[in-house]
């Protein structure tokens, strides 16, 4: 069951998660509560980043993290990715010789 603060129900968001076999990546330690909004009358984890079972499988870590201006924290999911390696370091260049010798 999908519910946010307040008892607050979504039966339409609830669908599409369970018709589209989504995950919800923050699996954080049950013995700890983590909540990502503050205020007065409590706290509350209102903020959900979902995903496919192949995508969570690439899940390396999800944190929450204070971000300015707002009474929220960011949520940061680190995912691995299979781009090539980009190596960095000398490279060859050549310049076209024709160019030297035409006259301006």
């Amino acid at each position: 069951m999908l519910s946010g603060g307040f008892g607050q129900y979504s039966r339409a968001l609830a669908e599409l998660v369970h018709g589209l076999a989504l995950t919800d990546t923050w699996q954080g330690n049950p013995t700890r509560k983590v909540y990502t909004n503050y205020s007065a009358p409590g706290a509350n984890r209102i903020d959900r980043i979902y995903a496919t079972r192949k995508l969570f499988e690439r899940k390396l870590g999800v944190e929450p993290i204070v971000a300015p201006f707002t009474d929220h924290l960011a949520v940061c999911l680190r995912i691995s990715t299979e781009l090539p390696i980009m190596r960095r370091g000398r490279g060859l260049w050549k310049m076209d010789s024709p160019i030297i010798t035409e006259k301006a």
